[in-house]
């Protein structure tokens, strides 16, 4: 393996939540080079593991989109740039009226309470991992009521997408 640090790709996927369509299926049913990152792994083990110098192991760095809407496989709602970081900085701010806003003249005053939980006694589920794979944990994510404080996906002034931001404890 000749793999050095200017060899190497990074590849944001999807965070959180279930894959996209045909953006990875570890299940089996799919075949793991039809889906956009099963591709791009498989390449990558191909050109460093197996040592095919003719294989690209694609952009040097390429991320989801989640506001790009695809059917089928995920590749269109990925980007890709010869560099990081991609664009321009987009400060954003949590404003009192539960918007995230891009200007400071647009946070309004107001607030959001939360709390823990009795002693401090956990209050939100994320996953049991010995379950083993998407769409196989009996109970879904969750925060106990009034354990968390919550702003909307998007800025209200901008088209961008963000994941959803919770604060707690």
């Amino acid at each position: 393996m000749h793999a050095g640090p200017d060899d190497l790709a990074v590849l944001g996927p999807q965070l959180g939540g279930d894959p996209a369509p045909d953006e990875l299926d570890l299940s089996g049913a799919t075949d793991l080079r039809a889906t956009c990152l099963g591709g791009r792994f498989l390449d990558w083990f191909d050109r460093y593991v197996k040592d095919v110098a003719t294989v690209s192991t694609g952009p040097e760095f390429s991320y989801f989109q989640d506001w790009v809407g695809c059917s089928g496989i995920a590749t269109p709602a990925y980007a890709s740039s010869d560099a990081f970081p991609v664009g321009q900085p987009l400060p954003l701010y949590l404003s009192g009226d539960k918007t995230i806003v891009t200007a400071t003249r647009d946070v309004r005053n107001g607030s959001q309470s939360y709390a823990n939980g009795p002693a401090g006694s956990p209050t939100s589920y994320s996953e049991t991992s010995s379950q083993g794979g998407s769409n196989t944990d009996p109970i879904s994510p969750s925060d106990a009521p009034g354990t968390f404080a919550e702003w909307p996906r998007r800025p209200s002034a901008t088209r961008r997408s963000l994941p959803a931001r919770r604060l707690s404890r």
